[in-house]
């Protein structure tokens, strides 16, 4: 998969929270239990979200790269649907495929910045990381892309 599709499956994941909300959504406070359903939604965010990371960061031995949203998109859809949809049947569908879809996009930047020749994550100081887990690169400059500021992949330029 090449970076730009990446960008364009977060987008796309957006979009399709914004219309299952559009469609199944309600005022979560007509909700009796808004306090526990509020509650329930940050706890199973917060697990998605550690679950997403622990499956990107073990790839990683120098550093945790910038990666965009691609951990904070799938956990902010997953909060919303449970907040604001009722039905529960499209909350936990809607819930396994942002989550497998989470994974699939850290997945995605783990193939393209490991192995490819032509894109790079940085860490949080901008220094390009290495391939190999030996240190940073210091060979290569990060060159932004149009996806950059959302997704943390970065073009190389030598």
């Amino acid at each position: 998969m090449q970076p730009d599709n990446v960008a364009l499956c977060m987008i796309l994941m957006a979009a399709l929270t914004v219309v299952v909300l559009l469609i199944f959504g309600q005022n979560p406070l007509k909700y009796s239990n808004v306090k526990k359903r509020i509650a329930a939604a940050l706890v199973v965010g917060f697990i998605a979200f550690m679950v997403l990371a622990a499956s990107v960061v073990r790839s990683y031995c120098i550093g945790f790269p910038k990666m965009g949203d691609q951990l904070v998109l799938p956990t902010i859809c997953i909060i919303s649907v449970i907040i604001f949809v009722k039905r529960k049947f499209i909350i936990v569908v809607s819930c396994i495929v942002l989550f497998y879809n989470g994974g699939r996009l850290g997945a995605e930047f783990y193939e393209l910045i490991r192995h490819s020749d032509e894109y790079v994550a940085t860490d949080y100081k901008n220094r390009p990381i290495s391939k190999s887990c030996e240190d940073f690169r210091s060979d290569v400059t990060a060159s932004k892309l149009w996806h950059s500021w959302f997704t943390g992949i970065y073009g190389i330029r030598r």
